[in-house]
């Protein structure tokens, strides 16, 4: 009888051409090899099912952890890009802000003004980043296992994330805008 045939044990046989026997409890393989000799039709290694199960998945693993990869590596662009964003914005408004701290503004006035802008730019950018994430997680949802398409923990932490750099960069900017001497500023156009 050769390796395998038997219905208890099942055979996997892989796209390559090799095959991977689900063996029994170890007293019932020693009763088979004892019975019976071994033919040409041994498998290629053996193992227990949870091995099995994991070389099924190592491709869905690799894939995972190179996507996971470049999430992390395009999150770390995307805050760089608000950070660019929200400065650059800041920095073109140095006249208005020196015209508004010789006019008598009060500090907590100016602070409250560039914070808000930059908090705008930063949800309106943030609500159309969603939707384009809500639009394309239909193309890759084959892709993700475990994980529902609309997955709102990833979403929210994504959000909040790039919503505070955005907060973080609009406070220093707004900071750096009050301390601007007002002088120097209109002077300097």
């Amino acid at each position: 009888m050769p390796l395998g045939s038997d219905s208890a044990w099942p055979v996997i046989h892989h796209g390559n051409g090799s095959r991977l026997l689900v063996l029994p409890p170890p007293s019932s393989l020693i009763r088979w090899v004892g019975s019976t000799r071994v033919s040409r039709h041994r498998p290629a290694a053996c193992g227990p099912m949870e091995k099995v199960r994991s070389l099924s998945f190592w491709q869905y693993k690799l894939f995972g952890a190179m996507f996971g990869t470049f999430g992390v590596i395009a999150l770390f662009l995307a805050a760089i890009g608000v950070y660019g964003v929200i400065s650059y914005g800041g920095s073109q408004r140095t006249r208005e802000i020196g015209v508004r701290v010789a006019l008598a503004a009060q500090r907590h006035d100016v602070l409250t003004l560039v914070v808000r802008q930059g908090m705008t730019l930063a949800g309106i950018g943030i609500a159309l980043g969603l939707l384009g994430a809500f639009g394309v997680t239909r193309v890759v949802a084959s892709m993700r296992i475990g994980i529902s398409p609309q997955d709102p923990l990833s979403f929210g932490a994504v959000s909040l994330f790039l919503a505070l750099v955005a907060l973080v960069d609009s406070v220093v900017l707004a900071r750096r805008a009050t301390r601007v001497d007002p002088i120097v500023s209109l002077r300097a156009e």
